[in-house]
């Protein structure tokens, strides 16, 4: 009766120690597959980097190449803000012993005249008129034909620095532009190091999950072992008190299956039978 109680608790524990082996697999493989996920997750993030970085570095690329430009056009603007200064400087210096007149004025209507005289029928005598009035007009312009001549470099001088000038703020806007797009791309790349780190914590925490349930389950395994080689031992024994032929054995162990069958409780002899021959 005792030797029947022991190998029913080691069938017992057998079994127990099956399930359990076969939950702690499960686990494993569902922690291996956890640990694919991240980093397969992972690796689509880094490669999301690298696409964000390029995009970062040729954005900056850019901003630098308009900045070479502005500096350049600044360079220019310089040079023609100074030579306005000096052409002022001479102009002031010469208008100092000349008249009080505004000679732009003048040429003005100088230019007026002459439309008028070439597009206008009129009388001799106002033409001739006309025709003296120009003439004086010229006259007086051409004395004063040092003033007038930097009067216009002094506008066309300014007329550059203004060009530039705006030259420089559209290049300064577009320069600013790809500076935005460079930030926006820096953003992303520390938005996705961050999810990295996330995903570095979760794996680093599944790597000693799966160690310390392989540890679990090789003790498991090794306890499955030694209760197997329990269970062999008490069916040797069992069997050495069998003097019978197999075939009678076989037909005993049919009958006691029917018995197992109706709910009928079996002894150690009868779970021998029934498990050398494969019925439970």
């Amino acid at each position: 009766m005792q030797q029947e109680m022991n190998i029913k608790e080691i069938l017992r524990e057998r079994n127990e120690l099956k399930i359990s082996i076969r939950q702690l697999k499960n686990e494993i493989s569902q922690s291996k597959a956890l640990l694919r996920k991240h980093n397969l997750r992972k690796r689509d993030i880094i490669n999301s980097i690298k696409i964000k970085n390029s995009e970062a570095n040729k954005q900056r690329e850019l901003r630098e190449q308009i900045n070479l430009k502005i500096k350049r056009l600044k360079k220019e603007r310089e040079q023609a803000n100074n030579t306005v200064k000096e052409l002022v400087a001479q102009y002031k210096k010469l208008r100092e012993g000349a008249p009080k007149v505004n000679f732009k004025k003048m040429e003005k209507e100088l230019k007026a005249l002459e439309w008028k005289l070439q597009t206008s029928v009129m009388e001799i005598h106002k033409e001739d008129k006309l025709v003296e009035k120009i003439e004086n007009l010229r006259k007086e312009l051409e004395e004063h034909k040092d003033l007038l001549e930097l009067s216009k470099k002094i506008d066309n001088q300014r007329k550059i620095s203004k060009r530039i000038h705006e030259k420089i703020l559209n290049l300064s806007e577009e320069s600013q532009t790809h500076h935005e797009k460079f930030l926006a791309a820096v953003e992303k790349i520390k938005e996705l190091e961050a999810k990295i780190d996330e995903i570095n914590k979760e794996i680093a925490e599944i790597g000693p999950q799966i160690d310390k349930k392989k540890e679990e389950l090789e003790e498991k395994k090794a306890r499955l072992r030694e209760v197997e080689d329990k269970l062999r031992k008490l069916e040797l024994e069992a069997e050495a008190e069998y003097e019978v032929s197999e075939e009678e054995l076989k037909e005993r162990a049919e009958i006691i299956y029917e018995r197992f069958k109706n709910g009928e409780k079996l002894n150690l002899d009868d779970i021998y039978l029934l498990r050398r021959f494969n019925l439970v």
